[in-house]
């Protein structure tokens, strides 16, 4: 069983609702409702779309997905050293540390799938400790790139020709702190492999890295010295900073190395909205890479936490919503996004395009859309990624040995056959997260990572009362809902100051208004449960009353 931390009274409260929009009774409220500002559908006239994303159908596609991503792993990785290799059409012999950090992370959720047994999982898991622990080390980070056979680091670039990566070893060393509360057994092959990760925690010196500097460095090289590159936020290297204010004293650094390297000059704008969306952290205004808040926020739930400069939860949903937006709205025609087709990443890309980092704006946009960019977007924005994760998984030219492929290019008619394991292994955990929250729960359960979330300021979240953490389309003013795959629920947050509130919902079908009364109500967030199978696939205005007053209202489409 996991071992509740404090933190744990604010994961979210369940309430199940039975209740129909066909067969309640009528319910006059001491206030008149007021009307929706969205149109509603006339009763029996459903979103057309509807029947695409039944519960089924999701659990479906969503356990294929991580399922073959998994295998890309599990039965393609390095012979010698069981790690994930960088790719397929790369080295048979070269392995990708991130990718390996990922690949480390997803072994319990092969393990809670049934895909493979416990003891393959804990023995995968103590291959991969008992080859990193023989495998180049500088000042304790491990190089971006190892020789599978040996252990040799391997040249990245001209500035990590023999060299520590400080950030992909703060990946790797999530993905085994995950590992660690997973295989928590007294079995001798799981104690085996938590010892290693012990070790390796307590010889990483973060210290060093900061070159005597208030920042981290990226990487340093035994001949080149440090890489001219430090480590500012926000970006996928939010670990890295974490963990080095985590670590045993002699190696960790101080709380003004995060306040100063983390937090650069363009780390906070305030006030700054993109297409309506409150998104005031990072110099890139329609945000980066989507991958920049997806990798980091695979372990971290940011549902849990806000700090003094943002809710997480909003940080990471407008990002998504804000690059969909582009998609839809702002990029070249000729690119031809729609809902289908967006998600802007890191990813290869047709020649001379290649790799490379793609993002909303036109120097950064080309028209190549990285498959697991929307997919990756499935804990904040689920219907909007289900959209595209339906349309690739149903596209048979992209998909291959693994599932769906990489990339692909429609103004170009070009599509990929390759994947990428910096791409595709994270993706079997976001997923996974959105539907049992399973990596989440682990990380938490894990003093490291628990402690520099305390240490950077990182605090449990707060709203005022009402709906709260539901991702609003400000082009239509609706949420988009569908019904989660495995609870078969449409899911609606809402916080609330008290326990046992005088707390209900009406929900308004055109002229007729149903009343919704918790069975339960907590401290904090809740969340308001519609069975998919109650409910009509239309659009609905949902208010919400405490001691008989009205105090929000969300308008929802129920797809």
């Amino acid at each position: 069983m996991m071992s509740h931390q404090p933190i744990l009274c604010l994961l979210l409260t369940a309430v199940t609702v039975l209740s129909s929009c066909l067969d309640e009774q009528d319910f006059h409220s001491p206030e008149q409702p007021e009307t929706p500002s969205v149109p509603t559908v006339p009763e029996g006239n459903y979103f057309a779309d509807s029947l695409e994303y039944t519960p089924e159908k999701q659990r479906q596609t969503l356990t294929d997905i991580q399922r073959g991503y998994f295998r890309f792993f599990y039965e393609n990785c390095q012979a010698d050293s069981k790690m994930a290799l960088i790719g397929t059409e790369r080295s048979i012999n070269t392995v990708a540390l991130a990718g390996s950090a990922y690949a480390a992370t997803a072994i319990p959720v092969a393990v809670e799938r049934g895909w493979i047994t416990r003891k393959e999982g804990a023995q995968r898991f103590l291959d991969m400790c008992t080859f990193l622990n023989k495998a180049e080390r500088y000042h304790g980070a491990w190089s971006h790139w190892i020789d599978g056979k040996t252990g040799t680091g391997l040249p990245f670039n001209q500035k990590q020709q023999s060299a520590g990566d400080l950030v992909e070893t703060s990946f790797m060393m999530m993905g085994l702190f995950i590992c660690s509360e997973y295989f928590n057994s007294e079995d001798a092959t799981e104690t085996e492999a938590r010892a290693f990760v012990s070790k390796f925690h307590n010889e990483i010196d973060w210290n060093f890295y900061t070159n005597g500097e208030k920042t981290l460095y990226w990487a340093w090289d035994k001949d080149l010295g440090f890489a001219p590159l430090k480590i500012t936020g926000p970006c996928e290297a939010l670990p890295a900073y974490l963990l080095a204010l985590s670590a045993p004293e002699e190696y960790a650094v101080t709380e003004d190395v995060y306040t100063n390297g983390w937090r650069g000059k363009k780390f906070f704008n305030a006030g700054r909205t993109t297409y309506g969306y409150t998104f005031e952290l990072g110099g890139e205004e329609k945000g980066g890479p989507l991958f920049t808040t997806q990798h980091p926020f695979l372990w971290i739930n940011p549902f849990l936490y806000q700090d003094n400069y943002a809710d997480y939860w909003e940080f990471c949903t407008n990002h998504a919503l804000i690059n969909r937006h582009y998609s839809l709205n702002d990029a070249p025609k000729e690119y031809l996004y729609d809902e289908y087709n967006w998600g802007l990443s890191a990813c290869y890309g047709p020649e001379p395009l290649g790799y490379k980092g793609r993002a909303p704006g036109e120097s950064r946009d080309d028209g190549t859309i990285c498959t697991t960019g929307a997919m990756g977007t499935i804990p904040v924005t689920p219907f909007y990624a289900l959209q595209v994760i339906r349309s690739l998984y149903e596209t048979p030219h992209l998909q291959g040995t693994y599932g769906i492929a990489d990339a692909y290019n429609r103004s170009l008619a070009w599509a990929d056959s390759r994947y990428l394991s910096i791409s595709v292994m994270p993706v079997v955990s976001v997923i996974e997260n959105y539907r049992s929250g399973l990596i989440w729960k682990l990380a938490l359960q894990s003093e490291p990572i628990r402690q520099g979330l305390e240490a950077a300021g990182f605090k449990a979240v707060t709203y005022p009362e009402g709906f709260c953490q539901n991702p609003v389309n400000l082009q239509t003013g609706a949420v988009d809902l569908t019904a989660h795959p495995d609870t078969e629920d449409y899911n609606i947050r809402y916080w609330s100051d008290a326990a046992s509130a005088d707390i209900y919902f009406t929900i308004n079908c055109e002229e007729k208004v149903r009343k919704v009364t918790p069975d339960e109500i907590k401290q904090g967030i809740n969340v308001l449960q519609l069975p998919y199978d109650r409910w009509s696939k239309r659009a609905y205005s949902l208010d919400m009353y405490k001691d008989n007053k009205r105090i929000d209202t969300l308008n929802i489409n129920l797809r």
